[in-house]
């Protein structure tokens, strides 16, 4: 037990172990098996040692992850992480002037990966963050390019809750946004994974900083989970996005009609523009007319592409 200006700090220590040359006969080798045992002992509730055996089929699955977790890092390194831009339809007038910009990574080969391939391992080794900063500041440079032609084209991008509160990127975004004369009231940074918002102070004053210079948030995934009516409150963001499991099946679902019209109702008061996410029907898109939601994103809008039409 140490104490850090009078308050006590507990150190755990977890420990990977293997064996030379059992296990393996080079560096690396021995180091990434050992890594997969470390990770093993965290997993098990920190503060144990764990021996690597090959037969172990979770260490076999932790080694898998770990291959995976090389491969984005070497992603990262040589910049092949871009977005890609979905469109946002404005069920108004009919006219898209947004996008959501979406993170691809280029593997060694030049194919496209979508996140559902890397996004779980980035998460679990905390290279979210890094990936979350190379696409928004792609997207800011290209909302300033954009501006300089003339074209008032919006970008949403994401965050992960865990980020919101965090000073560097808070100074990351807001420099980012200055040097490149992006203009912020195009800028729409979505919320996910709220679940993982552990300070709500820091959370809203993150989210009342950049709004202060003209940035708009976006609350993503709304409706799954009991908490989202809570950050609906505490946030104030400017749009919500509706989750595809409301929006899907909306064409024949009594009980999906019912809950995308009250939370219309609910955030029309408030001055909060909504979004249906997944829309694959175009009688889909006419119900949401009918039901005042704003906007549409969706296969039967246009799928995601390397460019901007």
């Amino acid at each position: 037990m140490l104490r850090l200006t009078n308050l006590p700090v507990q150190i755990t220590v977890s420990i990977g172990i293997v064996s030379f040359p059992e296990h393996g006969t080079t560096t690396k080798e021995l180091f990434t098996k050992a890594d997969a045992a470390l990770f093993h002992a965290q997993e098990s509730g920190r503060n144990r040692c764990r021996l690597y055996l090959p037969e172990d089929k979770y260490l076999e699955n932790i080694h898998s992850k770990l291959n995976e977790k090389i491969k984005i890092q070497n992603a990262i390194r040589d910049g092949r992480f871009v977005p890609w831009f979905q469109p946002i339809l404005c069920l108004k007038d009919g006219m898209v002037r947004h996008y959501e910009a979406l993170a691809r990574m280029i593997d060694e080969d030049g194919g496209i990966l979508s996140p559902n391939v890397f996004i779980d391992t980035a998460e679990r080794f905390g290279l979210i963050g890094t990936i979350d900063r190379i696409i928004t500041e792609k997207v800011i440079k290209l909302q300033a390019e954009m501006r300089s032609k003339g074209r008032d084209i919006s970008f949403g991008m994401n965050l992960s809750g865990k980020e919101l509160g965090d000073e560097e990127l808070l100074l990351f975004l807001k420099s980012r946004i200055l040097e490149t004369g992006a203009d912020p009231s195009r800028l729409i940074f979505e919320i996910t994974e709220t679940a993982a918002v552990h300070d709500m102070d820091r959370a809203v004053k993150f989210i009342n900083s950049l709004k202060s210079i003209g940035c708009k948030f976006s609350l993503d995934d709304f409706g799954v989970g009991f908490t989202s009516f809570v950050y609906l409150r505490e946030m104030h963001v400017d749009y919500i996005k509706i989750d595809g499991f409301f929006i899907k099946r909306l064409h024949e679902n009594t009980n999906d009609q019912i809950f995308v019209k009250a939370i219309t109702d609910v955030a029309r008061p408030m001055g909060i523009k909504t979004v249906a996410e997944f829309v694959e029907k175009e009688e889909v898109i006419e119900l949401l007319k009918q039901y005042g939601v704003d906007y549409a994103q969706g296969y039967a809008i246009g799928k995601p592409s390397p460019d901007i039409v």
